[in-house]
């Protein structure tokens, strides 16, 4: 029902910014800026209820998707098998089977769920936001995986291969998100958590803790393959 609502006053923002009026007819053109005032005035009211909506399902989905119970698996791994362990951790824990990959190379065996753009990644602020709206919208789930990049030298990315040619990846793409964290859900202090192996540590993260391992940046959601072959 709510997200039915947000939709509609999605729907109601979206005509306003292109340029719709369904309020009545205006004559005179000394009655242009009444227009213009209406349509603010009915947009920014549509903001506050697309906002309210939100947070109270953000409430809600805290309850659902709570963090804090789940408790951190241990794999005997090697360093830097990142994605190995959200692999694994989803199984364990989600009943999860993704087809095994590196964090790069996860994209091609498996269902790309959504692909950021570059203006919901510029920082803290802007990675909040975009997880917390795909969390609302039902895009990201507790299971899935999101693929990261993170800060590096240009020569860095030689030390990333899936064959022979250094930074490259399967399909001989240059490699550019190296990094995989499992989405756990929302821990008691409405943050976001991930499940993690960072070198050779394994632990809860949540976005605060991007910035500590080289500014990760959320790239691609990424689920399990569709098992539906119909």
């Amino acid at each position: 029902m709510r997200n039915n609502l947000l939709k509609i006053a999605l729907a109601g923002m979206l005509s306003l910014t292109t340029g719709m009026y369904t309020g009545g007819s205006f004559l005179g053109h000394n009655l242009n800026y009444e227009k213009q005032a209406y349509e603010a005035y009915e947009k920014s009211r549509l903001e506050e209820l697309v906002k309210k909506e939100k947070e109270i399902m953000f409430e809600q989905l805290k309850q659902e998707q709570s963090s804090d119970e789940i408790k951190i698996p241990h794999y005997k791994l090697s360093p830097n098998s990142c994605s190995k362990y959200a692999r694994l951790s989803a199984k364990r824990i989600f009943e999860k089977e993704y087809n095994p990959a590196n964090a790069w190379d996860l994209k091609y065996d498996n269902e790309v769920v959504y692909s950021f753009n570059p203006d919901e990644i510029i920082n803290d602020s802007t990675i909040y936001e975009s997880l917390k709206n795909k969390v609302i919208d039902g895009t990201l789930k507790p299971g899935m995986i999101l693929v990261t990049s993170r800060d590096m030298r240009p020569e860095e990315y030689k030390n990333y291969r899936t064959y022979r040619t250094p930074g490259k990846d399967k399909k001989g793409n240059k490699i550019e998100d190296t990094h995989a964290i499992l989405y756990l859900g929302i821990n008691d202090n409405g943050q976001f958590e991930f499940l993690d192996q960072w070198v050779n540590k394994i632990e809860k993260m949540t976005i605060d803790d991007f910035k500590d391992k080289k500014n990760l940046k959320p790239r691609l959601i990424i689920d399990e393959p569709n098992k539906d072959t119909t």
